[in-house]
């Protein structure tokens, strides 16, 4: 079972247009690694070499490094950042868990450190996942993605094929500007005209 980092109290980076859902602050955290113990009496003490920086909604995150510092952020800067951060609300403790134990399973580019925390808020649990882009896709993407009803529930291919929701996303590119058109993370060397 993953950690599960409660947030009482956090600043909001992304408020979804759907279901009220306020997402967690998103920070860059830059810390240092530890010095080995000198004998099996003393603690580990700071090193002063950095580590990689990490990213999280919490600053009681330290990723296990030393005096980490948070940078609170909106969008990820193409000068130091890369890939695609995946920030995702789940309504229950056992969505999240299945959430994270598929990534684990099917391990599918996710990069840096494998999710292993839980963000917990009154509007629900968040995780964050670090992922290589889609090939052929744009980089430098914080992407906020929640469970809507599916407006298409009432059509004759709703009934016969929809689940009752679908993800709607929230994709925040490097000049901070928003769009929320999923089509855009799909690699288009890969889409196959079904009709042909």
């Amino acid at each position: 079972m993953a950690k599960i980092i409660q947030l009482d109290t956090f600043r909001t980076s992304v408020r979804s247009k759907h279901g009220n859902i306020s997402f967690p602050q998103l920070y860059r955290a830059q810390g240092f690694y530890w010095n080995e113990p000198i004998n099996d009496h003393a603690h580990p003490t700071p090193s002063d070499r950095p580590a990689p920086h990490f990213y999280t909604l919490s600053e009681r995150d330290d990723g296990g490094y030393a005096n980490v510092a948070y940078t609170p952020i909106r969008s990820l800067d193409p000068a130091i950042d890369s890939g695609w951060l995946l920030i995702r609300h789940h309504r229950k403790l056992e969505e999240a868990e299945g959430y994270l134990s598929a990534l684990a399973d099917f391990n599918t580019g996710w990069k840096g450190r494998a999710p292993k925390a839980l963000f917990q808020t009154k509007d629900g649990l968040f995780t964050l996942v670090e992922r290589k882009p889609s090939p052929g896709t744009p980089d430098h993407l914080a992407i906020y993605v929640m469970l809507i009803p599916d407006p298409h529930i009432n059509t004759e291919m709703g009934r016969m094929f929809s689940t009752g929701t679908i993800d709607y996303h929230q994709i925040v590119h490097p000049d901070g500007s928003v769009t929320i058109d999923p089509d855009m993370l799909l690699d288009p060397a890969s889409e196959e005209d079904i009709f042909n």
